[in-house]
C-alpha cells in the first residue's frame, strides 16, 4: 500500500516556485486555517461524549458488564482524541507564540 509520503517525496518538482516561503504558506492556508479552529470544533461535542460516557458510567449498578466494557472503550477513545486536540491547541499557542496572534490573524484573513 503506498503511503502519502511516498507520494509527497516522489512528486516531481515543476517550478522552483513552489518551494518558496511565501508559495508554500499560501497552499498551507487552508490547512493553517482549519487548525487554527479545530479546538472549538472538535473539543465541544466531543465534551458531550465524555459528559454522557461519565455520566451513564457513573452508575455501574444498571450497566450490564458489557455495556460498561463498551462505554469503558468509548471513554478510552474519546480520551485520546482530546489529547490530539490538546496538541493541536499546543501547536496553535506556540505559532502564535512564534509570529503573534494580530500576524497570524492577518495571515488568514489575506487572499
Amino acid at each position: 500500500m503506498e503511503k502519502a509520503s511516498d507520494k509527497i517525496t516522489r512528486r516531481p518538482v515543476t517550478n522552483e516556485s513552489d518551494h518558496e516561503p511565501a508559495e508554500l504558506l499560501r497552499k498551507l492556508k487552508p490547512f493553517i486555517r482549519k487548525c487554527a479552529s479545530i479546538h472549538h470544533d472538535l473539543n465541544n461535542p466531543l465534551a458531550g461524549v465524555l459528559g454522557y460516557t461519565e455520566f451513564i458510567l457513573s452508575d455501574p449498578d444498571n450497566l450490564t458488564d458489557e455495556l460498561k466494557k463498551d462505554l469503558a472503550q468509548i471513554d478510552k477513545c474519546a480520551n485520546k482524541m482530546k489529547g490530539i486536540i490538546e496538541d493541536v491547541a499546543i501547536a496553535k499557542g506556540q505559532l502564535l507564540d512564534e509570529i503573534g496572534p494580530e500576524a497570524l490573524e492577518e495571515f488568514l484573513k489575506s487572499d
